[in-house]
């Protein structure tokens, strides 16, 4: 294989004249001098060691890829195309025009650059002390696969594909004639008919889905992508999906972890979540919020073991946070917890005192009840019985993560989340497509979910180098007009001033 280099001194040479029209504070300047920043030569020679050299030079397809990224173009397709007749691509790519081909195939065996990438990401806040990463955002969004709901297979029909299998081909026929018999949805029929698969390759590819089926507990599987699961969406429909679990750093609105899994809830994904960020940060993070998907007795005992300040609400304030709290001025969220009595006070100002605590399904159960209910003149509107009964799970731990989240401090760190990770998915959502991904596989799709943060992370960083830059010209005129002030007849001369 023949590399194809670019000339550097032809290149600069170039970038003195073709390129001269891009301004020196473009993203395509910046990107460029980040990658080669960060990708140096040792690594780039590891690389190499492991998995060889590409026809094209790494750092080029590299920042060919992220550039597209920036700019909302996932296709390598239209990549491609654009590296040809686009003035910003020419100069990202070093005046090289790789095909479609080598940036897809780019992606499969490099795809780990957009993780190494995305973390130098991070060390590069770090180390222009744009943030101290105090405060990490938690959360998840369910994502759907590319897989219709209709292109799977079920455990029966992998079971009657085998043993159909293990016949002869004009048995086969014989049984499908018979459209009585033939239990078989489309897509099981279509797999068994597939001339383009072997005998052999079927019955390996049925084995593997039968055994992911048995491991999921789940009752049908995907075709084009057996990774996904099914799960709901937001209007409470069933899909074949992935949970997409990201982090987020309130105070730089980077990200720092963005990764697909398999689980349809995010009760599991919290401590996960925080080895990963610690994983990045090299130390656990100080203060982290998440919202009540993630609160569980395991969660919160995790977060105090490990001295991490959480804020995860209960289901009432996260009702409450989302302003969908009951139209019924009688529900339970219209009862006010007093901790210093330990009881919850009423709409009517009734007094609801503890009466014992007992285990319920494995958690601690507290009862709370007032016997004013029967001369209360809305009764009928609270409850149809003589006593009105509030009870409340949770041990010691909890109720400390309740007390703190009704506390004014808690409900300003919580309110940090919601300018955190939830407006980074919304943009994700909106102009990369995370809604729907377009690889199959989990793995090609975390390829493509790190490819997405980095990119994010490179505007961000971006974003805070104009606002420096700009205040620094801010902080340059005042200065200048002061020096004009005290010195109206000019006698002092300073080179900054001239320079400028």
């Amino acid at each position: 294989m023949v590399l194809v280099k670019s000339d550097v001194v032809q290149t600069k040479w170039i970038s003195n004249d073709r390129f001269n029209d891009i301004p020196q504070d473009h993203m395509t300047r910046f990107l460029v001098d980040f990658i080669d920043e960060f990708l140096i030569e040792e690594i780039d020679e590891k690389l190499e060691e492991k998995l060889g050299r590409p026809i094209f030079p790494k750092k080029t397809l590299l920042k060919i890829l992220i550039y597209g990224e920036i700019n909302r173009v996932s296709s390598t397709e239209e990549i491609a195309d654009l590296v040809r007749n686009h003035h910003y691509y020419h100069f990202v790519a070093d005046d090289l025009k790789p095909s479609a081909r080598t940036l897809r195939r780019f992606k499969d065996e490099y795809g780990f650059l957009f993780e190494f990438i995305l973390h130098s990401t991070i060390t590069k806040a770090k180390k222009d002390d744009i943030t101290d990463f105090n405060h990490i955002s938690i959360d998840g969004t369910i994502a759907r696969s590319n897989n219709s709901n209709y292109n799977i297979i079920k455990l029966n029909e992998i079971d009657l594909l085998l043993d159909l299998l293990k016949l002869k081909q004009k048995e086969i026929d014989e049984y499908l004639k018979d459209k009585n018999s033939v239990k078989l949805r489309r897509s099981a029929y279509k797999l068994l008919k597939n001339k383009n698969q072997t005998v052999d390759e079927k019955i390996d590819m049925l084995n593997k889905l039968k055994e992911i089926l048995l491991e999921s507990g789940q009752s049908s599987v995907g075709l084009s992508d057996c990774d996904a699961r099914w799960m709901n969406n937001k209007k409470n429909q069933k899909e074949l999906s992935f949970n997409i679990q990201g982090s987020a750093d309130y105070k730089s609105g980077l990200i720092l972890v963005l990764n697909a899994t398999q689980d349809p809830t995010d009760r599991n994904q919290l401590i996960p979540q925080i080895e990963n960020i610690k994983e990045v940060l090299s130390e656990y993070p100080t203060i982290i919020s998440a919202d009540y998907g993630f609160r569980t007795h395991k969660n919160l005992e995790y977060l105090k073991s490990k001295e991490i300040d959480g804020y995860i609400p209960n289901q009432k304030q996260s009702r409450e946070n989302k302003g969908k709290k009951s139209s019924n001025p009688y529900h339970k969220d219209y009862f006010l917890y007093d901790e210093e009595i330990d009881a919850y006070i009423c709409p009517e100002n009734q007094v609801l005192s503890f009466q014992r605590e007992y285990i319920y399904k494995k958690k601690p159960r507290r009862l709370y009840y007032t016997d004013k209910c029967k001369i209360c003149p809305v009764k009928e509107k609270c409850t149809k019985s003589n006593y009105r009964i509030i009870s409340e799970f949770g041990n010691d731990v909890e109720k400390e993560m309740n007390k703190k989240m009704y506390s004014k401090h808690g409900k300003k760190e919580y309110s940090k989340r919601m300018k955190t990770i939830e407006p980074i998915f919304g943009v994700l959502k909106k102009q990369h497509n995370l809604n729907e991904m377009d690889e199959h596989g989990i793995e090609k799709i975390q390829t493509e979910l790190n490819l997405m943060a980095a990119a994010y992370n490179l505007k961000q960083l971006y974003s805070h180098k104009m606002k420096d830059e700009k205040q620094k010209k801010k902080n340059l005129e005042e200065f200048k007009k002061d020096i004009q002030t005290r010195f109206p007849n000019g006698k002092l001369k300073l080179d900054i001033i001239n320079k400028k």
